[in-house]
C-alpha cells in the first residue's frame, strides 16, 4: 500500500514539520514544537512532536501510511572526535528514534541531495531564500509565516515542505524529476 501522507522534517531547533496529502494534494507546514526557556536554550517539545506524528498517522489511516523524509544532520566538523560530537550525533538521531518507536517508515537525505532536485530553476542566491522561492512556487496556497503576526517567511517551513515533496518523489521512484509549471509536486 502506498503512503497516503508524505512528511518532511527540517530537524533543527528553528526547523519545521510539513505534510503533503498524496490523495487530496493538501499541504500544511508548522514550526517544530518547542518549549520556551530563558535565553536561547529552547528545547524540543517531544510529547508535542510525537502528537503531531500520531495525528498525521491517524489521518493517513495508520503509521504505515506515512512516509517521512528527514534532513540528515551531522555535527561540524564531521571528523570532530570526543564526547561533544557523540552527544550531537545522538541528538541528531532523535528524529529517527521517535519514528522507529512509532513504526513510521522514513528516509534520511543529505541537504545537498534534496536541494539539487527541489531548488532547480530558482535564481542563484542564499540557500534559505531559494527554499522559500521553491516552496512558494510548488505550494502557492501554503503560508510560510510561522504565525499570523510574522512578516518574514519561515525558511524551516519552506524546507520541510520541500523535503515532503522530495520524499514523495523518492517513494514514487523519481527523485530527480523537476516540475514544469505544476503547482504541487
Amino acid at each position: 500500500m502506498a503512503a497516503a501522507v508524505y512528511v518532511g522534517v527540517d530537524p533543527g531547533k528553528s526547523g519545521a514539520i510539513a505534510f503533503l496529502d498524496n490523495e487530496t494534494g493538501v499541504a500544511v507546514a508548522q514550526v517544530t514544537p518547542m518549549i520556551p526557556a530563558s535565553g536561547s536554550r529552547e528545547e524540543f517539545d517531544l510529547p508535542a512532536i510525537r502528537d503531531v506524528f500520531l495525528h498525521a498517522a491517524a489521518l493517513a489511516g495508520g503509521p504505515h501510511r506515512l512516509f517521512v523524509t528527514v534532513e540528515k544532520t551531522q555535527p561540524m566538523p564531521p571528523s570532530f572526535p570526543g564526547g561533544s560530537a557523540n552527544f550531537a550525533r545522538g541528538v541528531g538521531r532523535g528524529w529517527e528514534w521517535m519514528l522507529v518507536a512509532l513504526g513510521v517508515p522514513y528516509y534520511l537525505v543529505a541537504p545537498r541531495t534534496w536541494q539539487k532536485a527541489m531548488h532547480a530553476g530558482t535564481p542563484e542566491s542564499d540557500t534559505k531564500q531559494r527554499s522559500i522561492m521553491a516552496a512558494q512556487r510548488f505550494f502557492p496556497l501554503v503560508s510560510l509565516l510561522a504565525s499570523p503576526r510574522c512578516r518574514v517567511h519561515h525558511d524551516g517551513m519552506a524546507e520541510a515542505l520541500l523535503l515532503a515533496a522530495y520524499g514523495q518523489r523518492v517513494h514514487k521512484g523519481d527523485p530527480a524529476r523537476v516540475h514544469k509549471g505544476d503547482p504541487a509536486p
